[in-house]
């Protein structure tokens, strides 16, 4: 058998590295509410501290504006407002939903939102 791949027809393509995600379970609150909350590890290592716009996505190729809201000076307390509620909505979101966050490093203003 050859195992030896012929890599000179294959395209270049990049894998994207993704930085750390979180996952959460939708509450009433959190389907119901017009803001959500963020893992603080989350958004220390994956969001730009102190930037308020980001564009939702679901994966599929659609996009929502959103704004975060970050409490504290130092803290990385912070929340997902303006444009939660309608993606929820738009995605039919319910109590009891698993969904994933996830940014690219590519992408740090472009937060994925996948349900598991």
């Amino acid at each position: 058998m050859d195992y030896n791949r012929d890599s000179s027809n294959a395209s270049n393509t990049q894998v994207l590295v993704v930085v750390p995600d979180f996952e959460k379970v939708l509450s009433n609150y959190g389907v119901k509410a017009s803001s959500l909350y963020l893992d603080s590890k989350f958004a220390k290592e994956c969001l730009i501290k102190g930037r308020k716009s980001y564009m939702l996505t679901n994966g599929q190729s659609q996009f929502w504006n959103c704004k975060i809201r970050w409490t504290g000076r130092s803290s990385y307390k912070r929340y997902l407002t303006y444009g939660w509620k309608k993606f929820c909505k738009e995605n039919g979101l319910v109590v009891g939903d698993r969904i994933r966050f996830v940014v690219e490093n590519e992408e740090k203003s472009v937060i994925h939102i996948l349900k598991n």
